[in-house]
């Protein structure tokens, strides 16, 4: 069965309430039997998929998860969190009067490149008017985080968000807006998962910007964070193991795989493609 969108699915309910409504004024009984069903009904349907909605951030297919890279290997590990997240939060240096000076936080949607294509640069949309964007004018350094807890990886596995085995970066660099040469790649990668993007006020000065990645810290498991330079980041290959494609499924946050079947997947995955140098985007 279909589920019907936030929108429908409200208009279907002033629908439902209005029926009940009419036949209270023509059949007392009935209406007062029928409107706890309808209520019932309501309560019960499922909310719309997508941003916002149930499952936000799951995997299309909890079964077709890819497994993590294996955990001695931090730089791989740091390059797939960097692709399988869709944001994040990232740390600037307050200019707002109330906190001048202190660490400020905030929520981005970013992207490292296509599904399947990852570059490892996050990439950002950004608005003077943020406030974080005012504090990147003052002092450009930052600091992003991103965690698999927005996925169903943790979840799935009863990892809470703070524990290290719900794997999570910070990288550590600065802010600065994307050149004419990354301009295409940028909107590319950032449009395509966030498409909502294309629609934001053009009056808010919307411009591409990236984070030059100087440190990197990954932490996926007990005995502290492990450092991986940029160097052994961006020289990873990003390989999807056992032949397997990453691929978009609208209104997921992360990817589906979808190319061969589950069951070749968990053979193949035993056995992981050995990888070669291939510079990221400096």
């Amino acid at each position: 069965m279909s589920k019907l969108p936030i929108p429908i699915l409200s208009m279907c309910s002033e629908v439902a309430f209005a029926g009940v409504a009419v036949m209270a004024e023509r059949a007392p009984r009935a209406a007062l039997l029928l409107a706890p069903l309808l209520v019932l009904a309501l309560l019960l349907a499922s909310p719309a998929l997508g941003r916002g909605g149930r499952d936000h951030g799951d995997w299309d297919s909890t079964s077709l998860l890819p497994p993590l890279p294996p955990r001695e290997d931090a730089a791989r590990l740091a390059r797939f969190v960097a692709h399988i997240c869709d944001w994040g939060a990232l740390a600037t240096i307050s200019q707002v009067p109330a906190v001048l000076g202190w660490p400020f936080a905030n929520v981005f949607s970013l992207s490292d490149g296509p599904p399947g294509t990852g570059s490892g640069v996050p990439y950002f949309y950004l608005s003077p008017l943020q406030l974080s964007v005012g504090d990147l004018q003052n002092n450009s350094h930052a600091t992003l985080t991103m965690s698999l807890a927005q996925t169903n990886f943790c979840k799935k596995h009863g990892f809470d968000p703070q524990s290290p085995l719900c794997a999570h970066i910070m990288l550590s660099g600065s802010i600065t807006k994307v050149n004419e040469t990354e301009l295409e790649f940028a909107k590319n990668a950032l449009f395509t998962r966030h498409p909502e993007m294309k629609t934001w006020p053009s009056d808010h000065n919307w411009f591409f910007a990236k984070l030059n990645i100087t440190n990197i810290w990954v932490l996926d498991y007990y005995g502290g964070a492990k450092i991986v330079t940029p160097e052994e980041y961006y020289n990873v290959t990003f390989h999807i193991w056992g032949g397997w494609t990453l691929s978009r499924e609208p209104g997921t946050c992360a990817h589906a795989l979808e190319v061969g079947t589950v069951r070749q997947e968990r053979r193949r995955s035993r056995s992981r493609l050995q990888s070669g140098p291939q510079p990221g985007l400096q």
